[in-house]
């Protein structure tokens, strides 16, 4: 049922890749006279069709659109928008505290029944909100954000050294788009869990933008996001790493935090044999 899945899902975003690459091309780039190329971060296809999106901070981005379903943009994700008014912006979100609950007991009941251990790591969490509610019900909580925060971690996760430490659950939450290397941080996640953890993941997905009347309507238009994978690239990437999917779905309704994203629960096997996983290959 899965493999039919995936190959319905890859058919599906190969027609509609194929339809949004029919459209005329933006302008091309050009440096010193030649045709400026872009390589996705994902599949490291060169790519050049893009179009122009203005976010909701009227800041005008071209974001291009992969064969393998990525949508991405140039240049690394910024990180200067992560400030006291990011902060305000966040906690002034519609029934947040509800949203929180409703998240705890949409999955962690399923999760407690997976994994043995509780020691969670949270990964760009903003407001410990979701780290609170898993103190009280006995985990050992962590986090770590760019954002200062009294208690937690400050510092990237892609860079963080995290030593000998492990965890039985590490939850990204619209984080993954704002890596400038997503799998690397996938990997990266799956080296810092213990056996039979679980990886917790929210991101947009670039599928859904075909679902709705208009591309603005995605919602996630930023200059803080590099690149969105779509549901069936992301579940490949999880299962080359290592993971076992657990569940996956596309929310695209109101009663969590944010809507077109994919919820994806990752396990790592209790018992694997190692193997080396072979570094990005890059074209050139």
């Amino acid at each position: 049922m899965e493999l039919l899945e995936d190959i319905m899902t890859e058919n599906m975003q190969e027609t509609l890749s194929e339809k949004l690459l029919d459209q005329p091309l933006a302008e091309t780039k050009t440096e010193s006279g030649r045709q400026w190329l872009v390589k996705c971060p994902i599949c490291y296809r060169t790519c050049y069709q893009s179009w122009e999106i203005t976010d909701w901070r009227k800041e005008k981005l071209d974001w291009f659109l992969c064969y393998c379903g990525s949508i991405f943009r140039e240049g690394l994700a910024r990180t200067d928008i992560y400030n006291d008014e990011y902060i305000k912006q966040y906690k002034e979100q519609k029934q947040l505290n509800t949203r929180i609950e409703y998240l705890e007991r949409l999955y962690l009941s399923l999760i407690e029944e997976l994994t043995y251990g509780r020691r969670f790591l949270d990964v760009g969490f903003t407001v410990p909100l979701f780290l609170e509610r898993l103190k009280n019900r006995g985990w050992l909580t962590q986090g770590i954000d760019l954002l200062p925060n009294n208690g937690y971690i400050t510092g990237d996760f892609a860079t963080y050294d995290f030593g000998i430490q492990r965890y039985e659950l590490i939850r990204f939450n619209d984080v993954l788009s704002c890596f400038n290397d997503p799998v690397g941080a996938i990997r990266k996640a799956y080296k810092l869990l213990a056996p039979t953890g679980i990886l917790m993941l929210n991101t947009p997905d670039a599928k859904a933008i075909y679902l709705l009347q208009h591309p603005i309507e995605f919602g996630h238009w930023g200059s803080q996001h590099r690149v969105f994978i779509n549901q069936c690239q992301l579940r490949k990437i999880l299962k080359e790493t290592g993971f076992e999917i657990v569940l996956s779905w596309l929310n695209m309704a109101e009663r969590l935090f944010s809507t077109n994203e994919i919820h994806i629960l990752a396990q790592k096997p209790e018992i694997r044999k190692e193997r080396e996983i072979e570094g990005d290959k890059k074209d050139g």
